[in-house]
């Protein structure tokens, strides 16, 4: 008998596996495999009536079971990891039913009439398809051109297998965090925009030739030019040649003609004694597709993150800069010094201090509107004395107050090393990586004066980026982030009741910065992130998230 071949009505969700690119996983498999006899003494993982993703005319008066078995050795392995093993076999029993027979008054019951048996293996990371039909005899591949490969790949909730409809193994999935965002009601369109980086360390999104769409700068460390992406295109054009080491940009319209200028800092090493730090202005010409004009306005060594904030609330915006370490600072320990906070108002670009009280390393800066009804930004920086929030005074001081002081280890692993607000209605909530380059992803909220910490994830290596925004338009802000060693991937974390739900966006994305912005004018959240050689773009498939003015009604 020929083997079964998937029809809409057999594609359950048991049939785990899809690829997106079959055809070299079926050049790769062998086209038959032995018929595993004893599948029915394996873990039984789910039984589905009569399931179906495609519309049906006539629903069938009897409707198929399915019936999912997996190998008791990659079953216990998911359990530890949240992952397949290589080697892991799974066998869908398809079985016919019935509502008469016996007792039964009502639902149906499964009977002896196998309709077919299918299986899938993984083998070197790949998964394969096999047909046995009704008979117990060695089954045959499913050509690519089967429609289980694209449906799975585009649906399936952990490595290619639809998880989400097996309810003991959803809650590992999501503890281990290896459960697909696309899953869990979260999804996204991943768009690869380039692969050819180096050190790729920053992405900023901004309109740059005027046309209304936001474009994306993507600042790669290991590269000599500094290139943006054009929205919906991505086509690559270079802003500035010669430019070694860049580490940090940001982008604002401060002359009123629509296209920003860009405040950029190049020449940098985390070694004080090593780095130039240098810092300047890009300024467009005629046409912004044709490099622009670079002047450079000071040196301070290790200049490693560029904002802008209105600082007083003036609606005219200054250049933040917040070096990594203080010059005498050396590693590894880098506490031989304060990190100074200064800024440049655009004109006369003269440096100006905010603050030189940050101990060792000060690793990341966030601009917020910190009070409801606030006109002037806030900062936040996290660095090893932790998070501190600075805010100028009418008199042109500043004020400096204590947030927590993040991880209590020893440094150089201690305090924060990046930091987001975000908001759960009108509750505000800090989100931050701890500690220095750490593992953790900790939740600040508010309790009268106090910050509560609660550490949501503890498994990241080399954690690096994190951000805040409502992602899915019910007014309650989502975390993403990144972390660049160990098996580099993106997440986001959603609040639950009881805690937060981490999900999968991208297993193969180290990010070292993510940002979050409408890339096509759908009224949603999309998410920008670059790694050392890719730049990326997450397509928000969520209904329209919140509007700017609602978010400003809320804070």
């Amino acid at each position: 008998m020929k083997p079964i071949m998937l029809r809409p009505s057999l594609l359950r969700p048991s049939l785990l596996v899809a690829l997106a690119t079959a055809s070299l996983l079926c050049a790769a498999a062998p086209e038959t495999i032995p018929f595993p006899a004893d599948y029915r003494e394996w873990v039984f993982l789910s039984s589905g009536l009569g399931m179906t993703y495609g519309p049906l005319a006539t629903p069938p008066a009897n409707p198929s079971f399915d019936n999912v078995f997996v190998k008791q050795a990659a079953h216990k392995s998911f359990l530890q990891t949240g992952k397949w093993p290589d080697g892991t076999m799974f066998v869908l029993e398809v079985r016919g039913s019935t509502s008469q027979g016996s007792i039964n008054k009502g639902g149906h019951f499964q009977t002896e009439a196998v309709v077919g048996i299918e299986a899938e293996v993984k083998k070197d990371g790949k998964w394969t398809f096999y047909g046995f039909g009704t008979e117990q005899k060695p089954g045959k591949i499913f050509p690519s051109s089967a429609s289980c490969y694209a449906c799975h790949s585009t649906n399936a909730a952990v490595d290619n297998t639809f998880v989400q409809f097996y309810p003991t193994l959803l809650p590992i999935a999501k503890a281990k965090g290896t459960l697909r965002a696309s899953a869990e009601g979260l999804k996204f369109a991943e768009h690869t925009i380039a692969t050819d980086l180096k050190g790729g360390y920053q992405t900023v999104v901004a309109d740059l030739n005027r046309d209304g769409k936001p474009d994306i700068i993507a600042l790669a460390s290991g590269l000599t030019e500094l290139a943006w992406y054009e929205n919906p295109t991505w086509e690559r054009h270079v802003l500035v040649s010669n430019f070694p080491r860049s580490i940090n940009c940001a982008a604002e319209d401060i002359d009123g003609d629509g296209i920003p200028e860009i405040v950029v800092a190049w020449a940098f090493e985390n070694d004080a004694a090593k780095s130039l730090g240098k810092v300047g202005v890009l300024t467009h010409g005629a046409d912004p597709r044709q490099p622009w004009t670079l002047r450079e306005i000071d040196k301070i060594p290790t200049s490693h993150r560029i904002r802008w904030a209105d600082i007083d609330g003036s609606g005219k915006k200054v250049a933040i800069n917040a070096p990594l370490t203080g010059v005498k600072a050396s590693p590894p320990e880098y506490t031989q010094d304060h990190a100074p906070l200064v800024f440049y108002r655009p004109g006369d670009w003269k440096r100006q201090v905010i603050s030189d009280a940050n101990l060792g390393v000060q690793h990341g800066i966030f601009v917020t509107k910190w009070n409801p009804g606030d006109k002037q930004d806030s900062l936040i920086t996290s660095s090893f004395s932790g998070l501190h929030l600075l805010q100028r005074e009418k008199n042109g001081a500043w004020t400096r107050t204590e947030l927590t002081k993040g991880d209590a280890g020893a440094c150089p692993k201690c305090g924060s090393s990046d930091a987001a607000v975000g908001y759960l209605g009108h509750d505000k909530f800090i989100a931050a990586i701890e500690a220095w380059h750490g593992t953790q992803v900790a939740v600040y909220s508010q309790k009268g004066k106090a910050w509560q910490r609660t550490v949501i994830d503890d498994s990241l290596t080399d954690g690096h980026t994190v951000s805040a925004a409502d992602l899915d338009g019910d007014g309650r802000d989502e975390i993403v982030a990144s972390f660049r060693q160990g098996t580099k991937s993106v997440f986001l974390y959603k609040a639950r009741a009881n805690g937060w739900d981490k999900q999968l966006l991208d297993s193969a994305m180290g990010a070292a910065a993510c940002s979050i912005a409408d890339l096509n004018a759908d009224h949603t959240n999309d998410i920008t992130c670059i790694s050392g050689t890719t730049l990326k773009w997450y397509q928000n498939l969520s209904p329209a998230t919140m509007s700017s003015q609602e978010r400003s009604k809320r804070k």
